[in-house]
């Protein structure tokens, strides 16, 4: 990894205010504007690929974490059909330990899917972590119970939340780093 020097340090300075001054409020932006053709018309001095590019990384921090929503919403579900082979307390507190397996692992993604974004881009090490997240939600939705194949249902379950996480912190860092880079 490189050193930041002091130059890159001021650059970075400079980064963050210019994306000030050009927009005033990122966060009515996002609040307000719903298309590109809004956004353009709310902040008329923003150029299109710094719309886009700002657009693009917030829908993929919507779908991501609309994937973490689902599995904190459906815990005393997931419970039952995953960990029945203990007592309904208990069950629930594994479900929510696998749910939070999935929040401890995202420095580690953010290390790995950082890294890689400085290797290869980060327009692609966002593919790669909306198909991860995709997938493993995708696979969790069809993964058969303890009834069907015993412990090795919680197993692939905390497995899957685990890539999960590791999706979701490589695409958190990535998308604040890809849009100040397209400042």
């Amino acid at each position: 990894m490189a050193l930041v020097t002091a130059n890159g340090i001021d650059g970075l300075k400079d980064q963050h205010e210019k994306i000030r001054q050009k927009a005033g409020s990122w966060d009515k932006a996002i609040h307000t504007a719903r298309t590109l053709k809004e956004m353009k018309k709310e902040f008329p001095n923003i150029d299109v690929q710094t719309c886009t590019c700002f657009m693009n990384s917030n829908q993929d921090r919507i779908f991501e974490w609309y994937d973490f929503y689902l599995y904190g919403s459906l815990a005393a579900i997931i419970a039952k059909h995953f960990f029945a082979g203990v007592n309904e307390t208990t069950a629930f507190i594994f479900a929510l330990l696998a749910f939070a397996a999935g929040f401890a692992v995202r420095p580690f993604g953010a290390i790995v899917f950082g890294r890689l974004g400085d290797m290869i881009g980060r327009k692609h090490t966002f593919l790669i972590t909306i198909v991860i997240m995709g997938v493993s939600t995708a696979i969790v939705g069809f993964l058969p119970g303890y009834a069907t194949i015993g412990v090795a249902a919680p197993i692939i379950l905390i497995t899957l939340r685990l890539l999960q996480g590791l999706a979701l912190g490589g695409e958190y860092g990535g998308a604040a780093t890809y849009v100040a880079e397209h400042a």
